[in-house]
């Protein structure tokens, strides 16, 4: 029995094709991550929320800022890896607190207060976060 696993890129299934036709099996990681980004679809502009508010928290003055209350820096979001999208989340919710004790004047002055996720989005972080967790430990389980 023959067969290729990989991704469904061009250059892959080509290779298939010259080697007689192999059968391919799709690399199980990358159809997983095609899911949970369908999964996600939902969450699109609220993770567009956080993704901008930790853009706005990355630039030196937002790095200060947040250099008062905690050594936490916010994190990023690659499309290709919804990994990327859990370490986002999470992070939020660490620095959550943090943000929440600056001043509601330096919030203001520095342009963070309308980036600042309402109480009703931050709930829906933390639910949010328990689903991307869940999405972790099938990654670790198929990388084993």
């Amino acid at each position: 029995m023959h067969f290729m696993v990989a991704d469904n890129c061009n250059v892959n299934q080509y290779i298939g094709s010259r080697e007689g036709a192999l059968p391919m099996v799709g690399c199980a990681s990358h159809r997983f991550n095609l899911a949970v980004t369908d999964c996600l679809t939902d969450y699109e502009t609220f993770l567009a929320k956080i993704h901008a508010l930790g853009t706005k928290l990355r630039t030196i003055k937002g790095r200060a800022i947040l250099r008062r209350v905690t050594e936490l820096s916010p994190l990023g979001r690659n499309d290709t890896l919804w990994s990327s999208t859990h370490a986002m989340v999470q992070r939020y919710t660490k620095l959550e607190p943090a943000l929440n004790s600056l001043g509601h004047g330096t919030l203001i002055e520095f342009g963070i207060q309308p980036l600042l996720p309402c109480s009703a989005e931050s709930e829906r972080t933390h639910a949010l976060l328990k689903v991307l967790n869940d999405f972790e430990g099938v990654t670790k389980m198929l990388q084993r």
